[in-house]
């Protein structure tokens, strides 16, 4: 009897036809009128976007679970402890997206820095004559400070520092002097000490109470004046009413982000009617290559899980002693 997959998104096509192999997918739409938890009753694994909370009630629904591998490297709508207790094994494809948010987070980068929302916006409305205002600097005269070196952030810091000619610096209290010295980044020894001499901040690091509005009006307070600022890790990270306050005081010229502490952002927010603020949905991490590498990582897990073998980047190990079989 083939095991039963489920997943809740149609994007990840080359997976879902290496998966349809072996094994009977089903997907939420396909329970009309009943709530989605009821569509993981007869899983044995579910492949997941951040599109649904696996709380307790979607858990203890999951009768029949054993895995959730989480597509790409957040896995904040997962209650791990609770899938631990019931013996489910939480994966992440951490390597997946790499790539595609640090370009995405270069392409924020040069799109602020050079105006270029400002600069479509003006062709197209015929003031081809504002050209002249729409200036702004070589990036290779500037400072980038990356709050965060793990794969994203030392990715953004090679492309920066090698392809860009830019300075960098980097803060991660968590890696050593020599390991930051190595991603071609200068370590700083506080965020404030970053803050203070950048002229770019970019964000790459996880949500969690530690970082819960890491920028705030108290940090912010200490970047520098017509500076800029790039979240593309987890809206929590910011203090969003903060940074549209120390926008709209002039002291940062622009931020560009694609992240939000609510999802999607309301529609009344400021940040909505900023022409200095470049905003995406969330879409960071997605192209056409990521979501190939994350969707068949996910399936390999699955794979691995289902064989017998421990799946790769488990994010709650303790529990394949005791797992579900």
């Amino acid at each position: 009897m083939k095991p039963v997959i489920w997943i809740d998104s149609a994007s990840y096509k080359e997976a879902i036809s290496a998966l349809e192999k072996w094994a009977t997918l089903i997907h939420p739409e396909d329970f009309i009128n009943q709530p989605w938890q009821a569509s993981l009753e007869d899983a044995d694994a579910a492949i997941a976007t951040a599109r649904f909370c696996f709380d307790t009630e979607a858990l203890q629904r999951g009768s029949q679970l054993k895995i959730i591998a989480r597509l790409g490297v957040g896995y904040d709508n997962v209650d791990v402890e609770e899938a631990t207790r019931l013996g489910i094994c939480v994966t992440i494809t951490p390597d997946g997206s790499t790539q595609s948010v640090a370009e995405h987070t270069i392409a924020l980068m040069m799109a602020l820095c050079r105006k270029l929302r400002e600069a479509d916006e003006c062709v197209r409305q015929g003031n081809w004559n504002r050209r002249q205002q729409l200036l702004g600097p070589d990036l290779s005269s500037l400072t980038l400070g990356i709050v965060g070196l793990g794969r994203i952030g030392s990715r953004v810091a090679y492309i920066a520092a090698s392809g860009l000619g830019m300075r960098v610096l980097a803060y991660d209290p968590y890696l050593s002097f020599d390991t930051i010295c190595n991603c071609q980044a200068e370590p700083c020894s506080t965020l404030i000490d970053l803050l203070e001499q950048s002229d770019v901040v970019s964000l790459h690091v996880p949500g969690n109470d530690e970082t819960r509005h890491m920028l705030c009006s108290k940090t912010l307070a200490h970047m520098k004046t017509g500076s800029k600022l790039i979240n593309t890790a987890r809206g929590m990270v910011i203090a969003e009413s903060d940074l549209i306050e120390v926008i709209q005081s002039g002291q940062l010229s622009g931020a560009a982000l694609d992240v939000f502490e609510t999802e999607p952002p309301q529609k009344s927010s400021p940040l909505m009617q900023m022409p200095e603020v470049i905003l995406s949905p969330h879409s960071a991490g997605i192209s056409i290559d990521s979501l190939y590498r994350i969707g068949m990582k996910a399936a390999e897990q699955v794979r691995q899980l289902l064989s017998g073998e421990q799946p790769d980047n488990l994010v709650n190990p303790l529990v394949w002693k005791d797992r579900r079989r």
